[in-house]
């Protein structure tokens, strides 16, 4: 959180982070302290997969996988990235990250 404070995020228009939303609605937590510095900030999350964590708990995070030719372990945004990178910067970033909305919707509860 203390990222979003800082001058240098704060005053951007948009934000991508390739990261885990660790904890349920972290995102929204995220996009709610930016747009407390920025009314037009647009934040992007990579896109999570399911991951089994100890004791068999399921867990939405950005999981790294050495898969296509990179021969480096890359997260599932990346490698869409990587796919439409020449399709123009924002196309690629729609594409490859979950636009976060400020708006709470059932989906943000696992229902």
């Amino acid at each position: 959180m203390e990222l979003c404070r800082s001058e240098q995020v704060a005053d951007c228009e948009l934000v991508i982070a390739n990261t885990c939303i660790w904890n349920q609605l972290n995102d929204k937590s995220i996009l709610y302290e930016l747009l407390k510095k920025h009314s037009e900030m647009k934040l992007w999350f990579a896109k999570q997969e399911l991951s089994c964590e100890t004791n068999y708990w399921l867990r939405k995070t950005n999981t790294l996988s050495d898969v296509g030719t990179f021969g480096f372990p890359t997260s599932k945004s990346e490698r869409i990235l990587f796919e439409n990178r020449r399709k123009g910067f924002m196309v690629a970033i729609e594409k490859a990250f979950d636009k976060v909305s400020p708006i709470l919707l059932p989906a943000d509860y696992n229902t």
